[in-house]
């Protein structure tokens, strides 16, 4: 048997629950309304669309939390992963980051087992750039850098061929030429 310990819900303030929460307290009503007046339990079941198994859940946690026990728990895992790597290596890779600024994370590796005799996947190497971009430790290379990335350019109409047999009403309509704009400060 499980000890269930009452809490109250963080997100919900008084007199504010989802409309989940309420959708299952109905459910609940229609079923011991419906249980009362005699009906076959599996028919109950089926005809609300739900378990036995949620519908005692439900009750029971109604009986000892209120409205708060029919909000959804917390799916998160109890045990989440940690990072694999220690703080000196992640102090060693913000010191060569800061040293290489325009440099990804494959060169970061590379000039990492090159000054400090140690292997250190690209992948590692990304994730502790990400956590200290994250941090605010380190900037982007854009940003470094100055640079804007400009949206490619977009080609609407392509070439095409004329159909056969047809002749070209105007000068051009046979060749298509690229062209390049050049704008000189001061011109």
């Amino acid at each position: 048997m499980t000890i269930r310990k009452q809490k109250v819900s963080q997100a919900v303030h008084a007199n504010e629950y989802t409309e989940k929460s309420y959708k299952r307290l109905a459910l609940i009503e229609k079923y011991d309304q419906l249980i009362k007046v005699k009906c076959p339990q599996s028919i109950v079941l089926t005809t609300l669309g739900i378990s036995r198994r949620s519908i005692c859940r439900w009750k029971n946690r109604f009986k000892s939390d209120g409205l708060d026990g029919l909000e959804d728990e917390n799916r998160c895992p109890k045990t989440i992963r940690k990072p694999q790597w220690t703080l000196e290596i992640k102090n060693r890779v913000l010191k060569t980051r800061k040293t290489y600024q325009f440099f990804g994370k494959s060169k970061i590796a590379v000039m990492y087992e090159r000054e400090y005799l140690e292997k250190i996947t690209e992948s590692t190497t990304g994730r502790i750039i990400k956590q200290l971009l994250n941090e605010r430790k380190i900037q982007l290379v854009d940003d470094v850098c100055g640079k804007k990335t400009t949206k490619p350019r977009k080609f609407d109409v392509h070439a095409k061929r004329l159909p056969s047999g047809t002749k070209s009403r105007q000068p051009g309509e046979l060749i298509q030429i690229d062209h390049m704009s050049i704008h000189v400060a001061g011109l």
